[in-house]
């Protein structure tokens, strides 16, 4: 998560450096424009790693054999842990950057108008 929280940050702010330097903007430009970045970063990542703390403490649960629904069916373990992991492995980081920048031209388009 770590990761993918890295990638997409520097792919927002990336973003808003360019066109900071190329609109030669004010100080209030500037920081608007960096405030939008985060909040851009923000709306695509919270979901995902906020599912992370949830899910980090059920999978402890789930390997310790003390999920109130698995408890010690190995085979309901492999269902459960699975679909967590899949859930981590099959995120689309690429995907998450792209929605950041159209987040960011949506919410940079918004404050010029």
């Amino acid at each position: 998560m770590g990761i993918e929280d890295a990638l997409v940050l520097s792919t927002v702010l990336k973003a808003t450096r360019e066109a900071i330097l190329a609109s030669g903007g004010s100080r209030h430009d500037r920081e608007a424009r960096i405030r939008a970045a985060l909040r851009s970063y923000s709306d695509v990542r919270l979901g995902r790693t906020q599912w992370l703390v949830r899910n980090t403490r059920t999978a402890a649960d789930l390997f310790q054999w003390q999920h109130p629904e698995v408890g010690s069916d190995a085979d309901a373990f492999a269902r459960e842990i699975t679909w967590r992991f899949r859930h981590i492995w099959d995120g689309d980081v690429d995907e998450m950057a792209r929605k950041a920048l159209d987040g960011l031209t949506s919410l940079e388009q918004a404050d010029d108008d």
